[in-house]
């Protein structure tokens, strides 16, 4: 059929096993989780001709991943209000198996080997929230953290995958059926690249500022 001619790659199945545990620990609501995935004709993004404007999907072979994930929650009485805190952490790695391949640029790359792209050595999320009332309103301080480092960028693995450190910020007020807030995201601005593919660069969000409000019934 039509349908069949244009796709030029086969569906990947992944099989996924997890192992996890949640509980209390000093204090803190946590949870941890080790993973591995298997991949089957893993699909990846590709420019196949040297010049080409556009891109295609193709499949590269089979690749396996693994990591650690872990997060921590606790909330303490502060003054009038309370301070809500949250810490993640994560790592995770992988590499495409013997007889992987990807055609670009008009040139087969052997990926055999090869660091599965865009997966991070290390990342970390930290969260502070603190509300309190203010008259028959509540108002509410937000800060969060974002770091991450680590990998590759690409399936051939030539360039390394750029770090980040972002910094978030919320400030607003509450009431019974409303929310209005002030946000701040990537505050010092921070850009990295995301992706590149066949020379083409893709980039983080700039600094952004804002206003919200939710109105619920």
């Amino acid at each position: 059929s039509q349908l069949e001619t244009a796709l030029l790659y086969d569906a990947e199945y992944g099989y996924n096993y997890e192992a996890g545990w949640k509980g209390s620990l000093f204090g803190f609501s946590a949870e941890a989780a080790v993973f591995y995935t298997w991949t089957n004709d893993v699909q990846v993004v590709s420019a196949p001709a040297a010049g080409a404007r556009g891109f295609v999907l193709t499949n590269a072979g089979d690749a396996h991943v693994y990591g650690f994930e872990a997060e921590a929650r606790r909330t303490f009485d502060l003054g009038p209000g309370r301070l809500v805190t949250r810490l993640a952490y994560s790592t995770v790695g992988g590499e495409f198996e013997e007889g992987a391949s990807l055609l670009t640029q008009g040139v087969t790359v052997d990926l055999g080997g090869n660091e599965v792209p865009r997966l991070r050595d290390y990342q970390i999320t930290a969260n502070l929230l603190y509300s309190q009332p203010i008259g028959s309103l509540r108002g509410f301080a937000g800060v969060s953290g974002q770091f991450a480092d680590g990998g590759f960028e690409t399936p051939t693995n030539t360039n390394a995958y750029e770090g980040y450190a972002l910094y978030d910020a919320r400030l607003g007020l509450e009431g019974e059926h409303w929310r209005f807030s002030l946000f701040g995201r990537n505050l010092t601005d921070e850009q990295y690249i995301l992706n590149t593919i066949s020379g083409n660069e893709f980039w983080s969000q700039p600094r952004v500022y804002g206003a919200e409000l939710t109105v619920r019934y």
